[in-house]
């Protein structure tokens, strides 16, 4: 009984320290998405799951660098290639300028930001 009561208790701990840490990368996420502060041309618009639409965004950054963002489906149905995504430093504040010269701001609260190695 007591080997059972040990086995549970250690389970138990393991747990609560996995949660832990999965909580802690990603709070670690958010924060450096809310500090990073990006500003390019959509590139592609994509899903990695084909058949639902595409809301992923490929924008080309300084440097000619490549980042993935993936939007929640709000701004991603909004911008099509060639539009300019500007999302302000220390903000969870985006603005996508379109090609006409249209320009709607939008939360990026949610948001997560890939850089690629290309």
């Amino acid at each position: 009984m007591k080997n059972k009561i040990i086995i549970g208790l250690i389970i138990a701990l393991n747990l609560f320290v996995i949660g832990y840490y999965t909580n802690l990368q990603q709070e670690q996420k958010v924060l450096s998405n809310y500090t990073t502060g990006v500003k390019g041309v959509v590139v592609e618009k994509f899903n990695p799951r084909e058949k639902l639409p595409h809301t992923f965004l490929k924008i080309r950054i300084q440097n000619d660098k490549l980042i993935n963002v993936f939007p929640t489906t709000i701004i991603g149905s909004y911008a099509v290639v060639g539009d300019s995504i500007i999302k302000m430093e220390n903000s969870n504040k985006c603005i996508v300028k379109k090609s006409n010269g249209e320009i709607k701001h939008f939360s990026f609260e949610g948001q997560y930001i890939e850089f690629l190695n290309e």
